[in-house]
């Protein structure tokens, strides 16, 4: 080995304290509860009235968006260009599978009652 080249495994600088860290996560937690309280009955309303969903289904949606948020979502960019998209693609997933389930039972009919309590598929 060169003895001119310095070979460290130990990160540069200091680890971050445990303290900055547990703060920072604070503040993320707070900042992400007032995000999901100025902009849950809106998006709900968007994703209801846009995508002609009921309003459980619209909620569900928003919810659904939310949670891809937490595990995603960098909130040093713009949150609300980021959730207002993801709400509206997972309300356009959602409006398909609605279209598309409501296509199958047109075609082949409801399931049968009976059948299902019988233990048969449904």
């Amino acid at each position: 080995m060169d003895p001119g080249i310095k070979t460290t495994t130990r990160p540069r600088g200091r680890p971050p304290r445990p303290e900055t860290e547990r703060a920072r996560s604070e503040a993320l937690a707070v900042a992400f509860e007032a995000l999901y309280r100025a902009f849950f009955v809106r998006l709900v309303r968007r994703a209801a009235w846009r995508f002609h969903l009921s309003k459980e289904d619209a909620s569900e949606v928003v919810q659904d968006a939310f949670i891809v948020a937490l595990a995603k979502l960098d909130m040093e960019g713009d949150p609300i260009a980021w959730l207002y998209r993801t709400v509206d693609n997972l309300a356009l997933n959602c409006r398909r599978k609605i279209d598309r389930r409501a296509g199958l039972i047109a075609e082949w009919g409801a399931p049968d009652a009976s059948a299902r309590e019988e233990g048969g598929e449904p």
